[in-house]
This record gives C-alpha cells, structure tokens and sequence, in this order.
C-alpha cells in the first residue's frame, strides 16, 4: 500500500485513526473475503446506511431489501457500491442475518465518507 493511500484523521477525543483509500485492493480483497464468509455461512446480506452523525444510534437506514438467498459474491459488492455511489457522505455497513440463530451474525462498517 502507497503512504498517500492512508491519511491520518484525530478526533475530537485526539484518538488518531487510519483511514484507507476506498479503492485500495487491500479494501477491495478484505470485502471480497467477507462476503465470501457471509454466504458461505448461508447468512442473509442486507447493507445498512447512515449519516456520520448518527452512527451511534441504534437504527439505520436499510438500503433496498435484505439479499435473500444470494449466492453470487459480485451482487453483494455491486449493491454495497450502489449505495456508498447515493449516499457518499454517510457511512455503510453489511449486516449478515443468521436466519438459524434469529439475530445479526455480523456487522461490519465497509464504507466511510472521508469528511
């Protein structure tokens, strides 16, 4: 990975954080991996958004309808791209729905706006 493709960004709090380039192949691989293991898992994807400033509540914006049943990798990705393109200012994340267990059986934060 290139230094420009990171910058540094400190918080409020002065916690420093990493903040990778969205098109990094580091980023692109790390998805690539976790949709993998959603559907391997047979776990229901649905993606998630939200403004920056809200990210700590409990609810999220539901982008489209859960996934049902996808097995294709690349819709997954393509629909996590449709919405980051609409809504590029808020953050987006990928939940995988056990539908065994009734519950989340991951979450994960797969697109930050940089501002």
């Amino acid at each position: 990975m290139n230094p420009s493709d990171t910058k540094d960004a400190t918080d409020e709090s002065g916690v420093i954080d990493i903040v990778v380039a969205e098109k990094s192949p580091l980023v692109q691989g790390g998805l690539q991996a976790l949709f993998d293991y959603l559907i391997a898992k047979g776990w229901t994807p649905a993606i998630e958004h939200v403004e920056p400033a809200r990210s700590a509540e409990d609810y999220w914006y539901l982008w489209k309808l859960p996934i049902f049943g996808e097995k294709s990798v690349d819709r997954v990705l393509a629909e996590v791209e449709a919405c980051r393109d609409a809504w590029p200012g808020h953050l987006v994340r990928l939940i995988g729905y056990d539908n065994y267990a009734q519950s989340q059986g991951s979450s994960v934060v797969v697109h930050r706006s940089g501002g």
